[in-house]
């Protein structure tokens, strides 16, 4: 099976299983990445209307250096000129204990203006109601299930060079232990390793 088909049905199963589940508030979905981060938003945080809409993200660091923390936010985001400005802004630790909470520093409470194929520009397009297309394909991971220490793991499965579609699914809990033994086969062998490596799958 073609991996992008794959990950699209497992990402589904795991959706369902999630519904059938308690109801939560959250409704996260991956977005994109970069070099040095992943970026999620709860899709049920979108509010607005027209070209003006407010949603809640989620970045965690993709490189294991130090540089970069957890971050969450709530951002605007201007549908009809592809921009973006922070309202609000909690810092986290690899454990999920705030460090920071408030208002977003100097230089992201302005208006920025995005390039089409950057993660702030990803970011605005969910934001305003988007959900891909043949070259950008967010998809839905629920409520970030376990605990700290599996979010954190997120991040570091990224840092060790995993792709973000298959550390999303692995290091957040969405998936029956079949399921993660199904992923363990159809990845590549250094995935597969790596994932090993991270105690996965528990």
């Amino acid at each position: 099976m073609h991996r992008l088909a794959w990950f699209a049905r497992l990402a589904a199963a795991a959706a369902a299983l999630l519904a059938a589940g308690s109801a939560q508030a959250e409704n996260w979905w991956y977005i994109s990445h970069n070099a040095d981060q992943l970026v999620l938003m709860d899709a049920d945080s979108r509010r607005g209307e027209g070209s003006s809409r407010s949603a809640v993200i989620r970045t965690y660091p993709t490189r294991s250096d130090g540089r970069h923390n957890i971050a969450g936010a709530r951002i605007e985001a201007d549908c009809a000129g592809n921009r973006v400005r922070y309202l609000h802004v909690t810092g986290y630790s690899a454990a999920m204990q705030v460090l920071a909470d408030g208002p977003p520093p100097e230089g992201y409470r302005e208006w920025r203006q995005l390039q089409p194929t950057n993660n702030g520009a990803l970011v605005v397009r969910f934001a305003c109601g988007e959900e891909g297309d043949s070259t950008w394909q967010p998809f839905r991971l629920g409520t970030l299930a376990g605990g700290p220490g599996d979010q954190s793991m997120l991040a570091a499965l990224v840092a060790d060079g995993l792709p973000p579609t298959i550390a999303a699914l692995a290091a957040l809990g969405q998936m029956t232990r079949e399921q993660a033994e199904l992923m363990l086969r159809e990845v590549t062998a250094d995935e597969a390793a790596v994932l090993r490596r991270h105690g996965f799958p528990r």
